[in-house]
């Protein structure tokens, strides 16, 4: 994987507070100019993956959960 140009972290539990189908646009526009999306929640990894998936969101390639305490990865190394 190429490291992104830039990286926008951000909460994705009503924070962004779109329709999913922009959401999916959002991280879709920020892939295709070379940044990274990171959503961060204090809810668990799991929950965030599995809110995602049910939405047919584009899964990020990492996602923050517990306010910081887990951290996953879809990818093996980012850099």
């Amino acid at each position: 994987m190429k490291r992104p140009q830039f990286i926008i972290f951000t909460d994705k539990d009503y924070t962004i507070n779109l329709e999913d189908k922009k959401l999916n646009q959002i991280f879709h526009l920020v892939a295709t100019i070379g940044g990274m999306v990171i959503p961060v929640t204090g809810r668990t990894v799991g929950d965030i993956e599995e809110n995602i998936k049910e939405k047919k969101i584009r899964m990020p390639e990492i996602l923050v959960g517990d306010n910081g305490a887990n951290i996953y990865s879809a990818i093996s190394a980012l850099f």
